[in-house]
């Protein structure tokens, strides 16, 4: 088990395939830029913005918001928390309820047990990637841009975010949940789910919580980003000409972040059935007394 920032972010990362701001209630723009630290590099630390510093002149973009509907995010560590809804209360008039009101409890068995909400989602993204991703590898080669920074090209967006983190066993949160809008009759003891849209959270206690933050509105809790990496001469442990399988994150891991494909020196690689679930690469290493 690590630092309760790298458990928090590793498992929010593994879960949703976004980086999750470190602290939760941490907002990020696009075009922030910075390096990525902890155990498992997935907490971001910001240095800067890429439109709003000297360091990188003539690096300006368009947002693109998304069309999408509106929706929720929701992480509960497996084996590690339970929750509960109580009972719902219809608070409406004539059995149309305007807001159903009920109690909602967590309990966590382990340490850094984590407990994620975020409703009425929406998405920010750069709208010129390829164009700003030309910006930086140009820079890079100027030396301004340094190896180990990373871009914020996407951002979540959330209506209310309610994160809590367990500082030890036998933890535990309650909180009142209410959830608006429903516009048929509501019978009694309406089942209520963290896929109801717009639930409102209010803290009612705590116990051994080591982070809170409860219906918190207007927080950026994911992003994507961009970065560069070097390319150096990988290659497989397999004779001249032979057929292995990558994985796609691990093709990812080999060549970059961005979309491009590199060559090194005199290894060719090949694709076919790239839009499949897995790459067939084929390698054909350089003959004897090839040139270097």
């Amino acid at each position: 088990m690590g630092t309760m920032a790298d458990d928090y972010t590793k498992s929010l990362h593994e879960e949703h395939k976004m980086y999750a701001a470190w602290p939760p209630n941490s907002n990020f723009e696009l075009g922030d830029f910075g390096i990525m630290t902890g155990d498992e590099k997935t907490i971001f630390n910001r240095y800067g913005n890429i439109a709003a510093t000297k360091q990188f002149p003539k690096i300006q973009f368009e947002t693109r918001r998304g069309s999408s509907p509106k929706s929720t995010l929701v992480y509960i560590s497996k084996d590690a928390v339970k929750y509960n809804f109580g009972p719902g209360i219809d608070l409406g008039v004539k059995g149309l309820a305007d807001i159903v009101k009920c109690k909602l409890d967590v309990n966590f068995s382990e340490s850094n047990g984590i407990f994620f909400y975020s409703d009425n989602i929406t998405v920010e993204s750069i709208d010129d990637k390829g164009f700003i991703f030309e910006k930086i590898k140009s820079h890079y080669k100027n030396k301004l841009w340094r190896k180990e920074f990373v871009l914020v090209t996407d951002v979540i967006k959330a209506g209310n975010t309610t994160v809590c983190i367990s500082e030890g066993r036998d933890a535990s949160a309650s909180f009142e949940a209410k959830v608006p809008a429903i516009t048929i009759p509501v019978p009694p003891g309406i089942p209520i789910s963290l896929g109801n849209a717009g639930i409102k959270l209010e803290s009612v206690s705590k116990t051994n919580i080591g982070y809170d933050l409860t219906s918190e509105p207007g927080l950026t809790p994911f992003m994507t980003l961009y970065g560069i990496r070097e390319w150096s001469p990988w290659r497989p442990s397999v004779p001249d000409g032979d057929v292995i399988q990558l994985s796609a994150m691990d093709l990812r891991n080999q060549l970059t972040y961005g979309p491009e494909i590199l060559n090194s020196g005199n290894t060719i690689i090949s694709f076919d059935n790239i839009d499949g679930p897995e790459f067939k690469i084929v390698y054909e290493l350089p003959k004897q007394g090839a040139g270097a």
